[in-house]
């Protein structure tokens, strides 16, 4: 994160309050984390008010501390002054604060997924930060005309940060009883020129019936164009597990082995982190000469075999939600401008442009003597972990191990589980089931928009859910069931910014890995911070 600019900043505009009259004009400013230079750091003293948003509720956190990726302390009700100057600030850009209220208005506000809890003491995971919000004296914006032609030199830069954010379709799966968030669909395609097939794992919930219930939500605020859904249901023995890659390929999976070795970018190994499905993940928070993250292991390798199935169990990091927002705050009001020129790039360039930043998950195995890149993985979401199949081939049948590498920009994974299979296909019974559209206030003949790759359906924000059934599934008391659901579509968000253009950085990040290493000094900024502020007395 930008933190350490980011608070850098803070703190200096801070302690430029106490040579100011005693009124000062604030406004809030919803940053996350905006970086200045490194230069500009100023140590202080200066207390900061830090408040927890946990959905509507806010709490004030006191008497905490930093240990490992939390911190741990109080919550508390906010003082009401601190609430007031809050709740002004989201209705007012610009207002006074008499000094004698100054120690209310020095306001960090960390919005996360969820409050843990430990002996009555409150744990907040740095990794379930979704924004930040900072109340700061209004320095003032100044806007640079004639931004033009430089930004178009950003286009790979932007849309690998841009396709970070987990947004898009959200699928809820019904159990009998209600609807339960479960994924999400083509998460990244964020223009038409990006529309792709995606396949999600979805629950069995009842591997005895032939119906199966789900809603598509648009929670976002973005327009949502669904252009074909397909349920694969899958019959197999009990004994085997089934998953796909990403291109819709089933394989199953009869032996699949744990690494040998499974070391990070230091040399330290990670093997507890990612051989067992218990997500206890790694976060790729090491950073390599490379400036990416990578995942270094070996595989024991029968004699004689030269095919062999790579098992990943990942999702992408909300961290890396933060950091795109943090990024687009560096275009300014050449935002909008910026993205209507990149989006008419071909895909083939996104993929590129992505790849070079560390948004996608790259995997290569080490033959003739140096790596070479057999999959490189779209975009997930972060709802949950995905069972993916990355097939390897024309391995040397002599050899006794394969090494293969697994690389991200710097927390922009999570990976739960490595393993690789290298057994025969077995038999399995495969049927599409096409989607029917049951919501009232929907026309049931629309319905036909998501059985064809040829129209779309358009969900706009704040829409009401699209309730959907698949009807006969195929239902057996001696086979096992596996369901993935096969999404084709884009979204285009709506998201406004506006500031001042800062194209140093832009340049600085459009380089190979730089947002990557963005990531990391944004980071390493957060994280100082925070472990200052938890030792001010």
């Amino acid at each position: 994160m930008k933190s350490k600019s980011l608070f850098r900043q803070i703190t200096a505009w801070f302690m430029l309050l106490s040579i100011l009259a005693s009124c000062a004009i604030y406004h809030m400013e919803n940053k996350q984390l905006s970086i200045w230079r490194r230069n500009n750091i100023i140590d202080t003293k200066k207390q900061f008010r830090i408040v927890i948003h946990e959905g509507e509720k806010l709490s004030e956190l006191v008497n905490f501390v930093r240990e490992d990726n939390a911190l741990r302390g109080s919550l508390q009700p906010l003082p009401e002054k601190v609430d007031y100057y809050y709740k002004t600030s989201k209705y007012k850009r610009n207002f006074k604060v008499p000094r004698r209220d100054r120690m209310y208005i020095n306001q960090l506000h960390l919005f996360v997924n969820k409050v843990a809890y430990e002996n009555e003491r409150a744990i907040i995971d740095l990794n379930s930060i979704q924004e930040v919000q900072i109340l700061d004296l209004n320095t003032g914006l100044t806007v640079l005309a004639n931004f033009g032609a430089a930004v178009r030199t950003f286009a790979g830069a932007f849309f690998a940060a841009i396709l970070i954010s987990c947004n898009c379709p959200h699928v809820y799966t019904y159990d009998n009883q209600t609807y339960n968030y479960t994924n999400t669909l083509y998460t990244g395609a964020v223009y038409k020129n990006l529309e792709r097939y995606d396949y999600k794992l979805l629950p069995d919930v009842s591997s005895n019936k032939d119906t199966y219930k789900i809603q598509l939500r648009n929670e976002e605020q973005e327009d949502q164009y669904t252009n074909f859904l397909d349920l694969i249901a899958v019959e197999h023995e009990s004994n085997i597990q089934v998953a796909s890659d990403q291109n819709g390929n089933i394989y199953s999976l009869a032996e699949i082995q744990k690494p040998l070795i499974a070391n990070d970018d230091n040399g330290n190994s990670i093997i507890s982190l990612i051989e067992n499905k218990d997500e206890t993940d790694y976060h790729f928070d090491s950073f390599g000469k490379d400036k990416y993250s990578n995942v270094y292991t070996q595989f024991e390798k029968p004699e004689n075999v030269k095919d062999g199935k790579l098992v990943l169990s990942v999702k992408n990091s909300e961290w890396g939600g933060f950091v795109y927002k943090e990024f687009t705050q560096l275009f300014g009001n050449y935002h909008d401008n910026w993205t209507r020129k990149a989006s008419r790039k071909s895909m083939q360039k996104m993929t590129e442009s992505m790849k070079k930043g560390g948004v996608l998950l790259v995997v290569s195995v080490f033959k003739n003597n140096h790596w070479e890149d057999v999959e490189t993985i779209n975009l997930v979401g972060s709802r949950n972990h995905n069972n993916i199949v990355v097939p390897i081939s024309k391995l040397n049948s002599a050899d006794k191990t394969i090494s293969v590498r697994i690389r991200s920009g710097f927390k922009f994974w999570d990976i739960d589980y490595i393993g690789m299979d290298y057994s025969e296909q077995k038999p399995m019974n495969i049927s599409h089931i096409k989607p029917e559209i049951t919501s009232a206030a929907t026309p049931a003949q629309q319905g036909a928009l998501l059985s064809n790759d040829d129209n779309y359906f358009h969900h706009p924000a704040n829409s009401t859910p699209l309730s959907i059934e698949f009807k006969d599934l195929p239902s057996s008391a001696t086979k096992a069931r596996t369901l993935i659901l096969c999404s084709k579509g884009y979204y285009v968000g709506q998201r406004k910014v506006s500031g001042k253009p800062q194209l140093a950085k832009l340049k600085e990040i459009n380089r190979s890995a730089g947002l990557s290493a963005y990531s990391k000094q944004l980071f390493d900024v957060y994280n100082d911070y925070l472990n200052q502020l938890s030792k001010t007395p």
